[in-house]
């Protein structure tokens, strides 16, 4: 304690004596670089959309353009209140882009 007044210093290192310390979980073996695989099958393209091996879609992880697709099929529920907001004064040009590209793209 940095700050400890007279005495305050040594009860503080008592309490702390006395307390039991919580047994903290063993870590993780760390797996060294040069190392051999453990995967000696798998080509080490899975999971890329290039190259031999499952490609993202195994995994259900869907690329940039298709959650965007779904973002946009998804929010053109809202357009006509966007378009209002839109055409509102004093709307930022970006929001205005914004909503004209939704729209174009819906």
């Amino acid at each position: 304690m940095p700050d400890a007044g007279y005495g305050e210093n040594k009860d503080f290192q008592e309490i702390q004596e006395g307390a039991k310390m919580a047994e903290g979980r063993p870590m993780p073996r760390v797996t060294p670089l040069n190392a051999p695989s453990e995967r000696p099958d798998e080509p080490i393209t899975e999971g890329n959309k290039m190259g031999p091996g499952g490609g993202p879609e195994q995994y259900g992880i869907r690329t940039l353009q298709q959650q965007s697709k779904e973002d946009q099929q998804s929010m053109s529920v809202y357009l006509p209140y966007l378009e209002d907001t839109a055409n509102q004064p004093g709307v930022p040009p970006s929001f205005v882009r914004f909503v004209r590209q939704l729209r174009d793209n819906a």
